[in-house]
């Protein structure tokens, strides 16, 4: 039986400095790139779609070699040739299509005792059809201290404070409501413990895993970041916190405060206002963010990508419905 694990949170959590640190693991193999199409597949198309029939398996492959994750590794020169997935298998089915293309693309030769895995942040809210999929599959979700996420999506998407605030705490709570994630598919880590705990943290996960801990997780092979205070580093950067109090005026901490008091007291962060009251963005706000928060990621895109590159881009990570920068 194929074991797969999915390294989930929001966006600048962490996510990426826990990926690759898992990836020094003799036994765990999870790609560089982000798949991202997985639950936009199945919900375009069907749980009980049949890729048996060969008009379905070309459709699908299709929709996979257009996605941003598959043309993202054809520019360094790996492909995979979804054409093999029809020789090698007599019946087909999602979960071999998806597994097929972790074993190809991540970083180790796949064998048996490998874990593979994916660490997309958007999966967070589509736990419960990853699980119809694999019954078996195992969740690591990592949580940062809400002040320091929302400052770091800000600084590098220019996304406003208050709605990724909002964004936080909504995804925490609904997280904590769902009855299908329990102790044996779920393992939080909190961004502030692996950095300042890192072996701890990283034993924890091996139990979890029930795998034996390796010594190689403590560094990096190469820098996880491109962006914020952990930028090309190779080694796990644990100053890298509350950084809020620099970046953040009192008023400021009050409002988000308010937006985070929910998730931030269940998950033990202290407060700066521990007497504060929960409080919500009208819908009118939050409309009013988004839509400018989707022209700052588009830009964004733009920027690193040339305005044709970026924009296609842009819109194809749109179009799976996952919530990315």
């Amino acid at each position: 039986m194929t074991e797969i694990i999915f390294i989930t949170g929001l966006p600048r959590s962490g996510t990426k400095l826990l990926r690759d640190l898992m990836n020094r693991h003799s036994r765990i193999s999870i790609p560089r790139i982000e798949t991202v199409l997985f639950p936009y597949l199945v919900n375009k198309y069907g749980f009980q779609l049949d890729l048996n029939k060969k008009e379905n398996y070309q459709m699908v492959k299709r929709e996979i070699e257009q996605s941003t994750f598959y043309l993202n590794f054809s520019k360094h020169g790996t492909e995979f040739d979804l054409d093999s997935i029809q020789t090698n298998y007599s019946k087909i089915n999602w979960a071999i299509v998806f597994e097929e293309l972790l074993k190809f693309y991540g970083p180790k030769n796949y064998s048996e005792g490998i874990i593979i895995g994916d660490k997309t942040p958007g999966y967070i809210d589509h736990t419960a059809l990853l699980l119809k999929i694999w019954p078996d599959a195992k969740f690591i979700h990592i949580v940062r201290d809400p002040r320091d996420y929302l400052c770091s999506v800000n600084q590098v998407w220019n996304k406003n404070i208050y709605r990724a605030a909002d964004r936080w705490n909504r995804t925490i709570l609904q997280l904590e409501q769902s009855d299908w994630l329990t102790a044996e598919n779920l393992h939080t880590v909190y961004y502030e413990k692996l950095l300042d705990q890192p072996r701890n943290t990283l034993t924890e996960i091996c139990q979890y895993l029930n795998i034996g801990f390796e010594e190689s997780m403590l560094t990096l092979e190469e820098s996880s970041e491109k962006f914020g205070a952990a930028s090309g580093a190779r080694e796990i950067v644990r100053s890298n916190k509350q950084k809020y109090k620099e970046r953040l005026s009192s008023a400021e901490i009050f409002k988000i405060e308010q937006l985070v008091c929910g998730g931030a007291r269940l998950h033990g962060y202290n407060l700066e206002n521990p007497d504060v009251k929960p409080k919500q963005l009208s819908r009118w706000a939050l409309m009013g963010h988004k839509y400018k928060d989707g022209l700052n990621a588009l830009k964004f895109h733009i920027k690193n990508r040339g305005i044709l590159e970026g924009s296609r881009y842009f819109f194809k990570l749109n179009r799976t419905n996952i919530k990315s920068t």
